[in-house]
């Protein structure tokens, strides 16, 4: 059997000019470097092999692109986060498959990339998506999605835990009430001086008459004790694009990227893409 073999190069460059880069091989799988994170001596980043379990190397290298460690990660699929404390270096957090449901992990990491800590986040009767996670200095302030099948329900579940993996609040916020939906990924969250943090998304809905799912965007506004100061979800972030005697909801597809602000205002990044018909010829998105 023929292995695939994919060069994956991360390009380490300043604001003036191009400095150098590193080049990784892993030879199965379809792999992709999609998350690096700074260090204070060099830089960390996931190559994600794509195999059946879901692979994942761990690199760290130095300033001058010299290899200080790899290190396999398996079973699951996550991201890189800053630590706060002194004895962690970083966190891993995403994805895992358990019994048939998502659960959500994060994973404390030290400076030889050893596993300090594991937390486990799992429902018997419900999926967990983590979308993010920061560390605030007193523990780990969690963004995810909560979805349950009997009854369906989809909610935007966010959580606070201690460094010892107790939970310390958390709070479920279903932004359509008697439809259902689910909120999609993206999901960002932003944290703003106040020690206040925001959550904007978008989420989908059906409503009768559609052959198509409507859309809107949601705003979730709480601080570091986990109390909600405002929710509400929006039509107007969303563009009606394209409609037909079918579409009730003037379909249209959205992502959001990122929310930014200040203590009392947002802006929020979106891309929208325009579902367009060629004569004669399937329908197409740009």
């Amino acid at each position: 059997m023929k292995k695939l073999v994919i060069i994956i190069i991360l390009f380490i460059c300043d604001t003036t000019a191009f400095v150098q880069s590193f080049s990784v091989l892993e030879e199965s799988g379809q792999n992709s470097a999609y998350s690096v994170l700074p260090t204070d001596d060099g830089y960390v980043f996931i190559v994600n092999n794509m195999c059946d379990s879901v692979c994942n190397s761990i690199y760290k290298i130095g300033f001058d692109s010299t290899l200080i460690y790899k290190r396999e990660q398996n079973g699951f699929s996550g991201k890189l986060y800053k630590s706060s404390r002194p004895t962690i270096e970083y966190l891993i957090f995403g994805i895992y498959i358990v019994g048939g449901k998502y659960g959500t992990i994060l994973r404390e990491m030290d400076t030889e990339g050893n596993i300090k800590n594991t937390f486990k986040f799992e429902y018997p009767d419900a999926n967990i998506f983590g979308n993010q996670v920061i560390d605030d200095g007193s523990g780990y302030i969690i963004n995810s999605t909560k979805f349950q099948s009997n009854p369906p329900i989809d909610t935007a579940y966010i959580f606070k835990i201690d460094y010892s993996g107790g939970l310390i609040w958390e709070d479920k916020i279903c932004l359509e009430n008697n439809s259902t939906y689910l909120v999609n990924n993206p999901v960002e969250m932003t944290k703003f001086s106040s020690n206040e943090y925001a959550i904007v998304g978008k989420y989908k809905y059906s409503v009768a008459g559609s052959i198509f799912p409507c859309e809107k965007s949601f705003l979730i506004r709480f601080n570091e004790n986990g109390k909600i100061s405002y929710y509400g979800s929006f039509d107007e972030f969303r563009r009606h694009l394209f409609s037909s005697d079918r579409d009730s909801c003037n379909f249209s597809t959205m992502v959001h990227f990122t929310c930014a602000g200040n203590d009392s205002s947002y802006i929020v990044t979106a891309r929208f893409d325009r579902l367009i018909n060629f004569p004669g010829k399937d329908s197409a998105y740009r």
